[in-house]
């Protein structure tokens, strides 16, 4: 039975791989697919704010480069009035968008920048004072190098949150000079939650759709099982699975010193009721018989169709008397079948013959059979419809 599991095991966890294989790895291109659409989106819509701030600044480029230049504002040695004005458009432009940072920057070293303006109102916690000083990560980076417009990924960090940034260049027409940029933050906190539901929906429906095909795996391997055990016209056990679990039974029995039985029964004068009824009557008969058999057992017992109108019984457990009475048990169940002969309109009789075999040590699973074959055809030359024991010699 270990290796029957372990086969079945195997088969069912290469289901498993294929069917997740199949669904994960749509489901992941899907999730990036959305992710990387989304994320372009929200990124050129930063660069498109980005772009039109710079086109405003370069309406008063010179203005501008004056405060750009200027290298220490803690002096406030800068023209005040221009740095409200913009201050009051930067917020006018964030609060008509769905922008959550508005501001410009220049370069002061490789890795550093300068905040000139910003749309946050002096004195916030966000707010990013004329002057300050941050450092520079890729984007920025790449952004002076190409001087053209460019947004980035979804990023994250714990002062500013989820973030997706676009740049456009602040460029002094009358040098052609690279002086700044605009940057734009727009919130990815939406799409984080989004993305996070996705995820959620897609882990739901591909476990759903592993439990469901877990399920009709395990029954279709079942079947598939039953189908090779199932004798398919009676429903008993078929001879391969009988002789199988004889041999478990042989063993178990060799360790334990525990006795068990087999019972060999085959159809009296069957080959006559199928020559004079056919075939299809014949089937009946076989199906009536297992059926009386099914009645007479335990749950324990292993009953199988042995051959064309042979069947074979194995009590685990048991003694010679004990099979008798399941014997016993069988005829009477057979003795109240009744079969109407078409012919002549009379009513047919069945009877079986049987014999049993009982364990002892040293007997192989296939002398058992043997045994039992040898008296049931004792049973037979006797005059049939009676059971006979196998005698073993002393």
């Amino acid at each position: 039975m270990k290796n029957k599991f372990n086969g079945r095991g195997s088969v069912f966890l290469i289901i498993i791989v294929v069917i997740t294989t199949f669904i994960a790895v749509p489901a992941v291109l899907l999730y990036n697919n959305f992710k990387n659409i989304t994320e372009n989106e929200l990124g050129k819509n930063a660069v498109a704010i980005a772009s039109t701030v710079s086109t405003l600044i370069a309406e008063d480029i010179e203005a501008y480069s004056k405060l750009n230049k200027n290298q220490d504002y803690k002096k406030l040695s800068y023209k005040q009035t221009y740095y409200y004005k913009m201050q009051k458009i930067f917020r006018a432009i964030k609060s008509s968008s769905n922008i959550k940072y508005l501001y410009t920057e220049k370069r002061i070293s490789e890795s550093q920048i300068m905040y000139i303006l910003d749309a946050e109102v002096l004195g916030s916690k966000d707010a990013s004072p004329i002057g300050s000083i941050d450092l520079m990560d890729d984007l920025n980076k790449r952004a002076y190098e190409l001087k053209r417009p460019v947004y980035g990924p979804q990023t994250f960090s714990k002062n500013w949150g989820n973030l997706i940034t676009g740049y456009s260049p602040i460029i002094d027409v009358s040098t052609g000079e690279l002086i700044g940029l605009v940057g734009v933050d727009i919130s990815a906190d939406y799409l984080v939650n989004i993305l996070s539901k996705l995820k959620a929906i897609i882990v739901f429906v591909i476990i759903m759709i592993l439990l469901i095909t877990g399920y009709l795996a395990e029954r279709i391997l079942t079947y598939t099982r039953s189908s090779m055990e199932i004798d398919y016209m009676t429903g008993l056990y078929n001879k391969k699975y009988y002789e199988q679990i004889l041999r478990q039974t042989v063993k178990k029995a060799e360790e334990n010193e525990e006795c068990f039985t087999v019972i060999m029964i085959d159809i009296d004068h069957f080959k006559e009721f199928n020559d004079l009824y056919g075939h299809q009557f014949g089937d009946y008969v076989l199906i009536k018989i297992a059926q009386v058999i099914r009645d007479s057992i335990r749950t324990i017992d292993i009953s199988a169709r042995y051959a064309g109108d042979e069947f074979i019984i194995l009590l685990p457990t048991s003694t010679k008397d004990s099979a008798m009475s399941v014997c016993r048990r069988i005829k009477q169940g057979i003795s109240i079948i009744e079969l109407d002969d078409e012919n002549d309109d009379t009513t047919l009789r069945i009877t079986v013959s049987m014999g049993i075999s009982e364990w002892k040590r040293g007997l192989t699973a296939e002398k058992m059979t043997h045994h039992a074959d040898v008296a049931m055809y004792e049973s037979k030359a006797m005059g049939r419809n009676t059971v006979t024991v196998y005698q073993h010699e002393k």
